[in-house]
């Protein structure tokens, strides 16, 4: 009996370390978007044990990432990954410990090991965490999501284990938070549910403006829902459903969950309009800079039904022309983050025939949807409007939804959809896309100057700047009117190796010398795309011109800049620092930075324009290191050192230790140009390029 005994309790120990170090592995997996985890069903069944001890771990893992998720994005960041794992790897020494003991007991007569009473949530099997392989490990990490969505109010179907068959304490604790958590997030500021009393509480001129979030976003923002809430009257509401493809799937761009929520909002949408309201549409990353109603409500908008805003990198439109876009088209690639819609005929008649594709078009999100409703219908231009038809059938099936909109239902993609008259739509020209991540939304508001960064952001006693004047290859004669996108995709790759070599020394340079690079421009001849490019622009757009200055996120991984851990060097660790190429035009710039510059050139190399520099300093050409900085200490109070001709100015490096750093730093930190189309992809061509930057 006794040596049963000590085997049965042994087994019960490595049951829980094995299935505590499954569950890990499989939590890693699904941070890293490796694997989604397959939902567990509870069950009152003993026999189910292992299965609510994994469930019962997946929710205490669901805590620890809420835990270190600090800046509240919903990603774990390279420093906030690591910190997990370090506390994590403190835990498994805590279980080793604890299964030791209990097995000391076991042998020594201490009696049956009680498993309900070890810490499901420890594990022993972690690796040490490095830092630069998770940092560099990926290069398509920061590949583009289409960031053109919000997340919509949706179910959160929750599920919870019966503590008396699997689990303990441990288990009990787990289903009350995530309860307590779901609970919360549902009574946040105290939201009443959708209503026309609602909307007309807080209608300005019979319009609302309307942004959507899911419970897990409305959540996290519980403390600004209070506060809009202060007053009394709460400008909140709650939509949520089980129905129609609905979804518990993970919440990630082009999943089913993603593609259900996106239908939603439109659902909200519909309502309204046909409630009789207008409604302007902000998805919940959008920044406004005063007040859009009277833009909306003016004359530049007067004489559509949807104005909706597009996906294209440049306007059509005459300097100071804030009308609607020029030029669009059934095959403009529209956006649905920003749009405006009036409770007009023509427009209850776009939103009911749009948000009646949801139930044949759930595999799709709702700007696919609408891209599919402008383009799959007859149309004309009137001015800058595009007039949209009616289709045979649809004014039939428009009495049906006019009879009753909640039992209309279209079955097939095939079945008319409820349109009873013309609809008159326009574009916007007000998206700022394909960023990456909040960073680069972020460094994108810095390098427009709409950014507002503290005081010290832009100067401080200790800070000292560094920035190049990039060399870059002309473009082609004629190369804006090219017609084959691949001649120009070639351009693009041939062009930007050169510029990267040079951005490689001035950012080492910037390194050597503890200096903030302030970003040099570079040129880019073909724009980066989440999808295929039509002449290296998003398809639709007839007048982006190349070469065009390019945004940090088209060359570069903003996310891995923002957050790489200090470089290493033989004096010890050393932040790389930067800021965006328009600080030294950004009014809030001090003017001691601006006219505190320094030209560095060359010997044997044109200065080229020197108006506006306190100095200009020749050194000799191609300094390693520690000569460069040497050469360089006359000037090291200079508030702005600008190099040009860096390819002469700079001979390598002396401290070895900071190279292999550096070159691992500048491969992590390049991202990928995107994306051919797949006509060129089956003749063997890549999808993506790696931009590469290297000495």
């Amino acid at each position: 009996m006794a040596s049963k005994m000590v085997f049965n309790a042994t087994t019960r120990i490595m049951f829980v370390l094995f299935t505590v170090f499954v569950a890990i592995s499989t939590y890693v997996l699904i941070v890293t978007h490796h694997v989604k985890l397959p939902t567990v069903t509870y069950s009152t069944n003993p026999d189910h044990r292992a299965k609510i001890g994994a469930e019962m771990l997946h929710h205490s893992l669901l805590e620890d990432f809420s835990k270190y998720d600090a800046d509240g994005d919903s990603h774990l960041s390279v420093h906030e990954f690591a910190a997990m794992l370090k506390d994590n790897q403190a835990k498994a020494v805590s279980a080793q410990q604890q299964a030791a003991e209990t097995q000391k007991q076991i042998h020594t007569g201490g009696g049956a090991a009680d498993l309900d009473t070890l810490d499901d949530g420890e594990y022993d099997d972690v690796e040490e965490y490095d830092l630069v392989a998770v940092t560099a490990n990926d290069p398509d990490e920061a590949d583009y999501e289409e960031p053109d969505d919000v997340w919509t109010s949706g179910s959160s179907n929750s599920t919870s284990s019966d503590t008396k068959t699997g689990g303990g304490a441990a288990a009990t604790d787990a289903a009350k938070a995530a309860g307590d958590q779901q609970e919360t997030t549902r009574q946040a500021g105290g939201a009443d549910d959708l209503s026309r009393e609602l909307v007309a509480d807080f209608a300005r001129d019979n319009t609302i403006m309307l942004t959507v979030a899911d419970w897990r976003i409305f959540g996290s923002m519980g403390e600004d829902a209070g506060f809009l809430g202060h007053t009394g009257k709460h400008p909140c509401f709650k939509f949520y459903e089980d129905g129609s493809h609905s979804s518990t799937d993970q919440y990630k761009y082009g999943d089913s969950h993603y593609n259900a929520a996106t239908w939603r909002k439109v659902v909200v949408v519909s309502r309204i309009v046909h409630w009789g309201f207008n409604v302007i549409h902000s998805d919940v990353d959008v920044v406004w800079f005063r007040d859009p109603l009277a833009y909306f409500l003016g004359p530049a908008v007067n004489n559509v039904d949807m104005a909706l805003s597009s996906d294209l990198i440049s306007t059509g439109n005459p300097k100071g022309d804030e009308g609607l876009e020029v030029g669009m088209h059934q095959h403009t690639n529209f956006n649905t983050g920003v749009y405006f819609v009036r409770a007009t005929p023509g427009g209850k008649s776009l939103m009911a025939g749009w948000s009646s594709m949801r139930s044949t078009n759930f595999h799709d999100n709702d700007q696919v949807g609408i891209y599919k409703f402008i383009r799959g219908r007859p149309a004309r231009s009137d001015g800058r409007v595009l007039v949209l038809g009616v289709l045979a059938g649809e004014a039939e099936a428009a009495g049906r939804y006019a009879a009753d909109p909640e039992a209309f239902t279209r079955k097939t993609v095939s079945d008319p959809l409820p349109v009873s008259t013309e609809m008159r739509l326009g574009g916007l020209g007000v998206h700022m896309l394909l960023n990456g991540y909040r960073e680069g939304k972020f460094h994108r508001f810095r390098d427009g100057m709409l950014y507002d960064d503290p005081p010290e952001y832009y100067d401080a006693p200790e800070r000292y700047y560094l920035t190049a004047d990039i060399e870059a290859p002309a473009a082609p004669e004629g190369f804006n009117t090219w017609r084959e996108t691949e001649d120009m995709i070639q351009v693009h790759l041939k062009n930007m190796p050169p510029q990267l070599q040079q951005m490689y020394r001035a950012m080492a340079v910037a390194m050597v010398l503890n200096r903030t690079l302030i970003f040099p421009t570079l040129k880019c001849y073909c724009f980066k795309n989440w999808f295929m490019s039509e002449q290296c622009r998003i398809p639709g757009d007839k007048v982006t011109q190349f070469p065009l200055e390019c945004a940090l996120d088209q060359v570069f991984r903003p996310k891995v800049l923002y957050n790489y851990p200090p470089l290493n060097t033989s004096q010890g660790p050393q932040n790389f620092t930067f800021r965006e190429y328009s600080m030294l035009d950004n009014p809030r710039t001090p003017a001691a930075v601006k006219t505190g510059q320094v030209l560095v050139v060359p010997e044997g190399e044109a200065p080229g324009n020197t108006t506006g520099f306190v100095q200009v300093l020749s050194i000799k050409p191609n300094l390693k290191q520690d000569e460069l900085a040497k050469a360089l200490e006359p000037i090291h109070d200079a508030k702005v050192i600008r190099l040009r001709h860096v390819m002469k100015l700079f001979g390598g490096f002396d401290d070895q230790v900071l190279k292999a750093s550096f070159e691992a730093f500048a491969n992590a930190v390049t991202a990928n140009w995107c994306c051919r189309d797949e006509p060129y992809i089956k003749k063997g061509l890549q999808r993506k390029v790696k931009m590469v930057m290297a000495w």
